[in-house]
């Protein structure tokens, strides 16, 4: 049975859910679709929006959703391929430590003394659009799912990320999570696009 998140587990989730990275994925409306003026925050503004909302689905369980898009000033196949480039995680966060592709994708994390090994199923989509997809199979975070789609728009790409994740309800008040989820996991994008912008 999985175990309620200690602060330690919930910490290390806030910074590693986008920048690896979280129901497979979905059909959901990017975020600029669903609220029509962030995509000029997007474009124009160069923001990173990020949107965290978790749910209780019963007494034991609580389902965390992460929405968010940016704009990265690299042709969409460009930035689509370079994002392929797993091993470069290890360039993009500190906290991860170490990455090997096959036979799967496996991800070794350290944060504040707290040590995650995932083994990720990754699913990439080429046509008619542009896709890449996880789930974690194994190790911590066993469950989480997500999708990043890749956008042309103007000579650039739209980059969105939708992601769910089922845990043992916390002790933890949901506000706090989201709030600290948003704000970590802002940053954190902001970081992965300049990698792509910088390196492509």
């Amino acid at each position: 049975m999985r175990q309620p998140l200690s602060r330690k587990f919930c910490i290390f989730l806030l910074i590693e859910g986008v920048a690896i990275t979280a129901m497979a994925a979905t059909s959901e409306m990017p975020i600029w679709q669903r609220v029509p003026r962030n995509l000029k925050k997007i474009t124009e503004e160069r923001a990173v929006i990020v949107s965290v909302k978790t749910r209780k689905l019963d007494r034991q369980f609580s389902v965390m959703t992460i929405d968010g898009g940016e704009f990265i000033h690299l042709p969409v196949n460009q930035a689509f391929q370079m994002a392929q480039n797993y091993k470069d995680l290890t360039k993009v966060s500190s906290h991860i430590v170490k990455v090997r592709t096959k036979p799967d994708l496996y991800i070794h994390c350290v944060v504040l003394h707290y040590q995650a090994r995932m083994h990720l199923k990754m699913t990439v989509q080429s046509m008619p659009e542009r896709h890449i997809r996880f789930r974690v199979v194994s190790g911590s975070f066993r469950g989480m799912t997500g999708d990043f789609a890749f956008n042309d728009y103007h000579e650039g790409t739209l980059l969105g990320f939708h992601g769910q994740y089922r845990y043992v309800v916390s002790r933890m008040p949901p506000f706090f999570v989201d709030f600290t989820f948003e704000a970590v996991l802002q940053h954190i994008a902001e970081q992965m696009r300049s990698f792509l912008e910088e390196h492509g």
